[in-house]
């Protein structure tokens, strides 16, 4: 979503250097924002049940003894998390070769200390690596070499190796992503439109798309440099006859990147609570027989106390075998009516996990033994409560 409001907004901006933070930016947002989670519930209920607030269900006996287990969800992050380092472990290992190749290209290299360069022979475009400069022995022959060493001199100086390497790294990290090559593709562009726009402040005789055009035939170009040739010659070209610096466009951008990563941290929240409203009730006992309390002065309360509520709904809640075999965990939320006999009537399940975990959860509070009901008043009354009952794999 991100790398589409660049595409759409942001690509053909002069402003080279915001698109650059805007580009290292949308990685960082795509890593970080599964992990940031806003106070947005989608869940909301009326009713707590305090005495139970922190009570959490465990399964069988039958399913304790299952040894380890590991859910669906934990097999398909360990098979993507395989996956990231081994095509990371690719990608250093190409990055390794890279750096040794080039450290070779560099001490064979004659180093120009007054123009901050190396020249080097052979047939290989001009590049930089990190905030080294290689240029050919035949470029600097040429009428316009300073124009080059002006490209390469600045990727060296804002380090556009970095950002090459960020790339790489997220195409490993997020290989599922369709868009990773356009995601590489902008970043490199955005790089040469930098560069050019240096270079093309000390062109005085309209050199410089000429020197373009003509190094873009160079035979040998290396990976994960930033090269003056690399093959972008024609979108270079329309982006130097450009002129164009909206700032409505960058302000809409931002605004549209901070809707969406609020939106996705919301979306991502795994844990909802229950919003309590636990306002004061003086409601004096009416003649309606059948009304039903949420606030009592006397809560009710399980018959032989909570220790043994506890421990009922332990030994007897089933974790379904659907739940085990597709790795659903989870709260289940119950909201039931205690009677004026103590009953248990009108369980339901307020919020729920499914895969059959909601109707254990009823199934196990309906089997347990009656309650002490609730008074207001000094009159035995309906009250209402919501307890949680997690579900946990071992």
């Amino acid at each position: 979503i991100l790398l589409t409001v660049y595409h759409f907004m942001l690509k053909n901006d002069t402003r080279f250097k915001f698109n650059r933070f805007y580009l290292l930016s949308i990685f960082v947002f795509s890593i970080s924002i599964p992990f940031v989670q806003l106070p947005v519930f989608s869940q909301t209920t009326i009713l707590t049940f305090p005495a139970l607030s922190d009570f959490a269900g465990t399964s069988s006996a039958e399913d304790t003894n299952a040894g380890f287990y590991i859910s669906l969800s934990g097999r398909i992050a360990i098979a993507y998390g395989i996956i990231c380092l081994l095509l990371l472990a690719k990608s250093g290992y190409g990055m390794l070769k890279l750096s040794k190749h080039i450290k070779g290209i560099k001490n064979s290299a004659k180093y120009d200390k007054a123009k901050d360069i190396y020249i080097i022979e052979g047939k290989l475009a001009p590049f930089s690596f990190l905030k080294w400069s290689f240029i050919p022995q035949s470029v600097l022959k040429k009428e316009g070499a300073d124009l080059i060493i002006a490209h390469e001199k600045l990727h060296g100086r804002e380090l556009h190796t970095l950002d090459i390497i960020v790339a790489e790294i997220a195409g490993c990290i997020l290989f599922l992503n369709p868009l990773n090559k356009l995601y590489k593709k902008h970043i490199t562009e955005n790089h040469e439109y930098r560069a050019d726009e240096v270079a093309l402040k000390n062109d005085t005789h309209s050199k410089y798309q000429s020197l373009l055009i003509e190094h873009t035939l160079y035979p040998a170009h290396l990976q994960l440099v930033s090269s003056f040739a690399k093959p972008l010659i024609l979108n270079r070209l329309i982006m130097m006859k450009k002129r164009k610096k909206t700032i409505a466009n960058q302000t809409v951008a931002v605004l549209t990147t901070f809707l969406v990563l609020s939106l996705f941290a919301c979306e991502t929240q795994e844990s909802e609570e229950i919003v309590i409203k636990a306002e004061k009730n003086d409601k004096t006992i009416t003649s309606d027989v059948d009304q039903v309390f949420t606030i009592v002065e006397d809560q009710a309360e399980p018959k032989n106390g909570i220790d043994d509520f506890y421990d009922f709904i332990s030994a007897n809640l089933n974790y379904p075998k659907q739940a085990q075999r597709l790795g659903v965990e989870g709260v289940v939320y119950l909201q039931f009516v205690i009677e004026r006999d103590g009953s248990l009537s009108n369980i339901t399940a307020v919020k729920g996990i499914g895969a059959g975990c909601d109707q254990a959860a009823i199934d196990v509070l309906a089997a347990s033994e009656n309650w002490i009901p609730g008074k207001q008043a000094g009159n035995t009354v309906r009250s209402q409560r919501v307890i949680p009952i997690r579900f946990t794999l071992n």
